[in-house]
Parts: structure tokens; sequence; C-alpha cells
């Protein structure tokens, strides 16, 4: 019997790249909670734009980059959740 190769963990490295981009093994606890909770908040607060992935990257502590990658235009609405975030 052969052994199972998951798709997405045997391409990794090779033609696609990891989804997040992070290394601090004393947050990393903390860092993948954080992970979980902003691609369920993507993907449940835009589920009409068909969103197909979202790439997260955090260059230093303090910073958080977020790639998100759709089939349809959401720009409008990512402004106004944007911009209602920093008024909170």
């Amino acid at each position: 019997m052969g052994q199972k190769v998951h798709p997405i963990g045997f391409r990794v490295g090779i033609t696609r790249k990891w989804v997040s981009n992070w290394y601090n093994p004393k947050l990393a606890p903390l860092y993948i909670a954080e992970d979980k909770k902003i691609r369920d908040l993507i993907f449940s607060r835009y589920r009409r734009a068909a969103v197909a992935e979202v790439n997260i990257e955090r260059p230093k502590e303090d910073r958080v980059s977020i790639v998100i990658r759709s089939a349809r235009p959401i720009r409008k609405t990512l402004e106004s959740a944007i911009a209602n975030a920093e008024n909170n």
C-alpha cells in the first residue's frame, strides 16, 4: 500500500510558498492563533468576494502584512473596513 502525501505539503517550497511567513519561536503559539483568527474573519466577512487565498507576513514583531487573493474586486469593502478599524 502506498503512502499518501498531502498535495499542498508536497508542493510547498517547489511550486507554492508558505501561507504564513514569520519566525519567532517564543511567540509561535500566539502568531498561529492570530493567523487563524485573521483568516476566519476575512473568509467570513468577505464570503461574497470569493477569497481564494490569504497570505500573512510578519516582517517585524509589531507589523502584519496581509495579502488577499480574490476572484472579485473587494477594494471598497476593504477600505471601509480599514477605516472602521482605525476609528475603533
